[in-house]
């Protein structure tokens, strides 16, 4: 199923492009609003309903495709198997330029880290990954990094 039809299959998703495995989404319910998708418990999943849109992460949002957001770094990482460490030059060089050249196996999303924490969503295509954090945020990092 891809990622622009009308009915998105979020597990298979994850698992085909993040590497989630089905045991790690058996208690997580999606909640779908106005161009977007919500992660939940599905403990919790009849009290979100009533909430009408305002419990849970929103992990997608609907461009011309669904696309994850950034919070799914820090909600699934724990469990994704695409990850690509980074090391601190290439940190610094991915947070000044937006994207640096990295041939990867496969094009798609990744998840990057640094000293094993996640911190940023990627996108790797033709050689390169592109860097999904916001601008005013890279250059809060790069701050940080720069002044150690």
């Amino acid at each position: 199923m891809s990622r622009n039809s009308e009915r998105f299959d979020v597990n298979k998703y994850l698992r085909e492009n993040f590497g989630v495995s089905k045991k790690a989404l058996r208690n997580v319910a999606w909640l779908e609003g106005k161009g977007i998708i919500r992660i939940t418990s599905s403990e919790y999943l009849r009290e979100a309903k009533k909430l009408n849109g305002t419990s849970g992460v929103v992990l997608f949002r609907k461009g011309r495709v669904w696309n994850p957001t950034s919070n799914l770094i820090f909600v699934l990482s724990h469990r994704c198997k695409r990850k690509y460490e980074l090391g601190r030059e290439e940190l610094i060089s991915l947070l000044k330029e937006g994207e640096i050249d990295k041939p990867l196996p496969t094009r798609g999303y990744v998840i990057l880290t640094f000293q094993n924490l996640p911190l940023i969503l990627g996108f790797h295509k033709h050689g390169k990954i592109k860097c999904f954090m916001p601008k005013e945020f890279r250059e809060q990092v790069l701050e940080i990094l720069e002044g150690d």
